[in-house]
């Protein structure tokens, strides 16, 4: 059987243990991007950005800093290139909303660590020294930097779509029905609330938002107490119920994962996120797709 994998990093560690633990599949990463992104028009930005890739090599084009950058802002073709059969699924984590994105009012763009002014790679070299090397627009990479265009799933026009305006998750929901039927494994996985370090051990944290880039926001009070959480859990939480109730015509699969089972970990190869969790973690969720793998094979 095949599998796709659409989500952040919480897939992208499952797909490594699946493949060390359950090599008789294969599994494919889808890579993440925030469904606004996926289904927004490409503007002058992309215009730029197809000018700048057009000029590179053929080998220069197969990095996998080009080619991220380039699906995320152009061809956003994450669920389109997937070659499917009767034995083909996809699981679908959608964590990645919770990342910042890019939104003039005529393109929306997420804001993946590529395209992140602080962010570095798993060598830990910033992603800005490696597109300087494939000389990408740097006044494009300022504008998508800029705070002023700057949002999130905290900005009221964003939730909006979500809590009061379905049409997203619809086209969203038929997208991905076009393309696998109802061969879904639907993942959802809250963030980390737990963290572990080798220093001090497990400790409980709820940090604020402005320590790391998947929740950007320039509301000042979602950095006080547990509010940032109930929000993002009230959210991620009724994209999981809509998709899972309302997306599709028939009955997909899904796996829930307790919090009690989230870990996160300080000493993380990308860092320290509340979706960078620790070994034993991905453990229990590439258990849990194992077991759902199962069943649907049984079945």
């Amino acid at each position: 059987m095949k599998f796709y994998f659409f989500g952040g990093c919480e897939v992208q560690d499952s797909i490594m243990w699946l493949r060390d633990n359950r090599p008789e599949h294969s599994y494919h990463r889808i890579w993440g991007t925030t469904i606004s992104s996926m289904l927004s028009p490409p503007g002058r930005i992309a215009d730029n950005v197809f000018e700048w890739h057009n000029r590179l090599s053929d080998l220069e084009k197969r990095s996998l800093t080009v080619e991220r950058i380039y699906k995320e802002i152009c061809s956003k073709d994450f669920i389109d290139e997937c070659i499917v059969d009767d034995n083909t699924y996809l699981v679908l984590s959608m964590l990645f909303e919770s990342s910042s994105r890019y939104d003039d009012g005529f393109e929306h763009i997420t804001l993946i660590p590529e395209l992140q002014l602080n962010c570095n790679d798993r060598n830990n070299v910033p992603y800005l020294k490696s597109i300087m090397r494939y000389k990408f627009p740097l006044d494009i990479y300022g504008k998508l930097n800029d705070d002023s265009f700057a949002t999130s799933v905290y900005d009221s026009e964003i939730a909006k779509n979500y809590f009061k305006n379905t049409k997203l998750l619809e086209k969203f929901s038929e997208k991905i029905y076009n393309k696998f039927k109802n061969k879904v494994i639907l993942l959802n996985i809250p963030p980390a609330r737990k963290y572990y370090n080798r220093t001090y051990g497990f400790y409980d944290d709820l940090p604020k938002v402005s320590q790391y880039a998947y929740m950007l926001t320039n509301v000042s009070d979602m950095s006080i107490g547990d509010y940032s959480w109930n929000y993002h859990d009230r959210l991620i939480n009724l994209v999981y119920n809509w998709i899972y109730k309302k997306g599709f015509n028939e009955k997909i699969s899904i796996i829930n994962i307790d919090n009690d089972k989230i870990v996160g970990d300080d000493h993380h190869y990308l860092g320290r996120s509340p979706f960078h969790f620790t070994n034993k973690t991905i453990s229990h969720l590439g258990s849990k797709i194992a077991e759902k793998i199962n069943d649907i094979r049984r079945n």
